[in-house]
């Protein structure tokens, strides 16, 4: 029951996956195995990561430093795996993906070690993914793909999901054709093997579309994203998804649309989610600016900064140092501006991101 739990969290089919739960448990009470038991609270953790319970990340280093004993005396290696996995989700909401990335790397070396290949290859493309929203270098990043793209062979799920961030990194590149071109296998691959959560979860191709100025195409995709993870009761991505959704409208004019889409990302997202917290503050600041309110735009856009310096997410603290540059702008204090770009091009540039670059250093000539 715990392994269907695991796969009806992974078909987006939520509402199922905590009716199993709640009969699991009941069913599990009646039996003296604590690991059984053990492995039911790391499931029913996920949930919670999946429905954005407030408190859930917080909670989970308590609640791995609990199992991960069971599950050792009882060599339980499936059970470590899930709970590396748990463990990873809670460095990955923070902003920490290099931590999270060892504790993928944990995770896949249990579920080898379990004999469940699927969940290894599983492993490797969440550490894929860590190479684009992490400070890995594009171009290293490509590289690591790539392997891991050889290493997952034969399970194609895993094939085509390694495409996303392969993608994501040509993307900051600029590479935009080669980009849309693999998001394109991608899609094609999960038509055919079946639509589950990481499908809905599309983030990375919109970002792609806005780096290349295609504001309108970022939206529709970010819109199917969200209206497909809202079906699911999916709360923890649609958080994210509303915030780029927020900045996707705010790019093409519709300032009342983005602040009613960065209320439903500080409504969903919890507190430690911080990629969603930077996200919709910078957007709800260039609003307040635009509208004449400077000192609530510096506000927020000093929150997404400081909330930004505290991760890996090296690309969205350069966005939120031009949030902030954006507000001060319109005030009219353009002589603060331009260190804060000028850091803004140092993060792109040590990313990689050559697109985001070569916008913000246009922006320092513009002034000059």
């Amino acid at each position: 029951m715990a392994e269907l739990v695991t796969t009806l969290m992974e078909a987006g089919k939520l509402a199922e996956a905590e009716s199993v739960v709640d009969e699991a448990q009941r069913v599990a009470a009646t039996a003296d195995d604590e690991c059984v038991q053990a492995r039911l609270l790391v499931e029913q953790h996920w949930l919670k990561v999946h429905r954005a319970t407030r408190g859930t990340t917080q909670a989970i280093p308590v609640v791995v430093e609990q199992v991960i004993p069971i599950f050792e005396q009882a060599r339980d290696d499936r059970g470590l795996s899930r709970t590396w996995q748990l463990n990873a989700s809670a460095n990955w909401w923070h902003g920490h993906i290099s931590a999270a990335t060892e504790a993928w790397e944990r995770a896949a070396a249990h579920a080898r070690a379990a004999g469940s290949e699927h969940e290894w290859a599983l492993m490797l493309t969440w550490i894929a993914s860590s190479t684009w929203t992490g400070a890995t270098p594009v171009e290293v990043g490509i590289r690591r793909i790539e392997e891991i793209r050889e290493a997952v062979r034969g399970h194609p799920g895993c094939e085509a999901e390694v495409l996303r961030p392969l993608g994501g990194l040509h993307g900051f590149a600029g590479r935009f054709e080669l980009a849309r071109s693999l998001f394109a296998i991608r899609a094609a691959a999960l038509d055919e093997l079946g639509r589950g959560l990481n499908y809905a979860a599309r983030q990375t191709e919109p970002f792609v579309e806005m780096l290349a100025g295609d504001f309108a195409t970022a939206e529709r995709q970010l819109r199917e994203g969200y209206d497909a993870l809202e079906a699911m009761g999916e709360n923890a991505v649609r958080s994210t998804t509303s915030a780029l959704l927020a900045r996707a409208v705010l790019a093409q004019g519709r300032h009342d649309e983005a602040e009613r889409f960065t209320k439903v990302a500080e409504e969903l997202g919890e507190p430690v989610d911080l990629l969603t917290q930077i996200v919709w503050r910078g957007v709800r600041a260039r609003v307040a600016a635009g509208r004449g309110n400077v000192d609530e735009g510096e506000r927020l856009a000093r929150e997404a900064v400081a909330a930004a310096g505290e991760t890996d997410f090296v690309n969205f603290r350069a966005d939120a140092l031009l949030d902030l540059a954006t507000v001060l702008d319109t005030a009219g204090r353009t002589g603060e501006t331009r260190s804060l770009i000028e850091e803004a091009v140092r993060l792109y540039e040590a990313k990689g991101n050559t697109v985001s670059a070569q916008t913000a250093r246009a922006r320092i000539s513009a002034a000059v």
